[in-house]
């Protein structure tokens, strides 16, 4: 397929069905977000304290990278907007509020925290984070879930067709970048990822 004809199968893609792409996507920002910033203002359970373990130890605080991790905002926008079918966007949606209020459910009855660095003179976004993000919903990692997630729904989406290769590349290195900054800002432990990645998968597999 020429290069003009990509583009414009491209641009068809993110028109299709537009207008209920922007308003599912706007109620799944209200319904995931109220639940996850309330569970971890409202504590009601015993705090279980994550540990780091060595090899957290050896990972560096760099907070430049909380770019990356708040990259995950654009990352869970690519499957939905280029996706063609409704059926799909729905059970787009459905796995997005699976791994949401799973999430949720487990940090409201099992909430975690893990110990963050003095944000003092750091990058602002950084501080911006954490200002609004509170350290006790950590088991499991819903920026691991979502990322992961969202990487196993390309294959429902016109840029897999269009780009195979590129695409595939290029949103699965973005999911290791989003992965690996949970560390670098030390919003997450190692062991937080591993719940989020698993309930990525059982998301994946109950919508599609």
């Amino acid at each position: 397929m020429k290069q003009e004809n990509l583009h414009i199968e491209l641009l068809s893609a993110l028109k299709a069905h537009w207008k209920y792409k922007v308003a599912i996507g706007l109620v799944l920002y209200a319904l995931i977000c109220v639940p996850y910033f309330a569970t971890s203002r409202l504590i009601i359970f015993p705090i279980k304290e994550i540990q780091p373990t060595w090899l957290d130890n050896m990972i560096g605080f760099y907070d430049i990278t909380v770019i990356g991790y708040l990259s995950i905002y654009l990352l869970l926008a690519v499957p939905p907007y280029t996706m063609t079918s409704k059926p799909d966007l729905n059970k787009y949606a459905l796995g997005i509020l699976i791994v949401g209020w799973t999430g949720s459910l487990i940090h409201f009855f099992w909430p975690t925290h893990v110990p963050r660095p003095d944000p003092t003179n750091t990058f602002f976004l950084y501080q911006f984070l954490v200002s609004i993000e509170q350290p006790y919903n950590c088991i499991p990692s819903l920026h691991a879930a979502f990322s992961i997630y969202t990487a196993l729904t390309l294959n429902k989406c016109a840029l897999i067709h269009l780009y195979p290769k590129a695409s595939k590349s290029i949103v699965w290195i973005w999911c290791l970048i989003i992965l690996i900054s949970t560390l670098t800002t030390k919003q997450h432990m190692i062991i937080d990822l591993i719940p989020g990645i698993v309930l990525a998968i059982i998301a994946y597999k109950i919508t599609f």
